[in-house]
This record gives C-alpha cells, sequence and structure tokens, in this order.
C-alpha cells in the first residue's frame, strides 16, 4: 500500500504531529516547557524506535531477488529511498546499500544502471570486507 501526501499538507500534518501534544500539554498543565520537551521527546521515540526494529536476515541471493524485484518498480511508483528501504542483519549487505543510497540524487539512467551492476556484483559474490577491530587503542594527547 502506497500512501502520499502533497508537501504543503505534509508539512502540515508533521508540524500538528510535533507540536499538537505539547501545545495540548501546555495547555492542560499551564507550564511552557511541555511546548518544547513533547517534540523532543516525539524525535528521541522515533529514533529509538526506528533503531530497535529487527533486521532481516537474507542471504546474498535472496538480497540480489530483492533488489531486483524494487529495482522493477523505480521511478513508475518508487524512487531511491524506497527501493534501498532494507534492513538487513548481514554488515557486507548493508555496506552495500550504504554506497548505492551515496546515488540519490543521481539522474535515473544513473541509479538504474548502478544497481543492476551491484545486483550482479552480489550475484557473482563480490561483496566488500568487513573487518571488525579487535583491540581499540586510545593515546593520550
Amino acid at each position: 500500500m502506497d500512501f502520499r501526501v502533497s508537501k504543503p499538507l505534509g508539512c502540515v500534518l508533521l508540524v500538528g504531529l510535533l507540536f499538537g501534544p505539547g501545545i495540548f500539554a501546555t495547555y492542560f498543565s499551564g507550564s511552557l516547557i511541555w511546548l518544547f520537551a513533547m517534540p523532543l521527546a516525539t524525535i528521541v521515540g522515533l529514533f529509538v524506535l526506528a533503531n530497535s526494529l529487527p533486521k532481516r536476515n537474507l542471504t546474498p541471493d535472496q538480497f540480489a531477488d530483492e533488489l531486483e524485484r524494487r529495482l522493477s518498480k523505480l521511478g513508475d511508483t518508487m524512487n531511491l529511498d524506497d527501493v534501498l528501504s532494507i534492513s538487513v542483519a548481514d554488515e557486507r549487505l548493508g555496506r552495500v546499500l550504504t554506497q548505492l543510497r551515496e546515488l540519490e540524487y543521481a539522474p535515473m539512467e544513473k541509479q538504474t544502471e548502478e544497481l543492476k551492476s551491484a545486483i550482479a556484483a552480489i550475484r557473482r559474490g563480490d561483496l566488500p570486507e568487513v573487518v571488525t577491530p579487535t583491540i581499540l587503542t586510545y593515546r593520550d594527547r
């Protein structure tokens, strides 16, 4: 299901979502602090919610299939951000997504070409190496 709103209506909804509860709380409590605390609490809560959502365990082939499925919709009803809104547990696939997100403002032809080449590279097994640090050292200045 695809739900889209116009930009002016989206701005009004966003401001209402952020400041509506604060205005309501300020009116009934008489304290102006709620006008600023509620938007901050809403933003922090949304960040916590977004980071706590489960990530999908996809194999590289499943990931490539998912990208191909979404690539066919690119340009018609989806933009690049919609195509790349996959949350994966594999850090190598996450790095591929990060690299592809850098193409957001590129022309549509370049986005499509890069996605196709990334899918082909994933199918070949060309994934970036992920090296986790074993020892972290800090020097005193």
